[in-house]
């Protein structure tokens, strides 16, 4: 209650689980948060800034011209995630990230999260298949109740 919803906005991000890519481009869809009048003011990532983040999450590849609903799920999952990660908040909110992306998209996005870890940032992943990666703190809902269990 003491966080302005303005701050609460900017600070939180989430992204879910099925990736939303509205009508456009990629580089459209990836300024989208930009639109908002949260970041009103604030300049957009130029097309260089759009292109280096692109091929630093696997998709160099990726026009920024490209129409956005032509992308593939893996893509699709990762354009959605570095919209949000541009955006530049405190902690992300992350729904199954990883959920019906192949091996080398699931692993981008892994990378992202820790990538967004290791600058400082609070991630809370929401899994329900277990891939093997742990991270600093684990908990198990069950029976309506939360556990920490062990990253070990």
């Amino acid at each position: 209650a003491e966080v302005p919803p303005a701050e609460w906005r900017a600070a939180v991000a989430l992204v879910p689980q099925t990736p939303v890519m509205l009508p456009g481009t990629v580089a459209e869809n990836l300024r989208a948060p930009w639109a908002l009048a949260l970041r009103r003011g604030t300049p957009a990532p130029d097309d260089r800034v759009l292109a280096v983040a692109l091929a630093s999450v696997g998709l160099g590849e990726v026009a920024l011209d490209r129409d956005a609903a032509k992308l593939s799920v893996g893509q699709a999952a990762r354009v959605a995630m570095l919209r949000t990660v541009l955006t530049d908040p405190r902690v992300l909110l992350l729904d199954e990230p990883d959920a019906n992306l192949d091996d080398a998209s699931a692993a981008q996005v892994a990378f992202m999260t820790r990538t967004f870890a290791s600058r400082g940032g609070a991630v809370v992943r929401v899994r329900h298949v277990e891939r093997g990666e742990r991270g600093a703190r684990r908990y198990r809902l069950e029976g309506g109740r939360l556990a920490e269990e062990s990253c070990a």
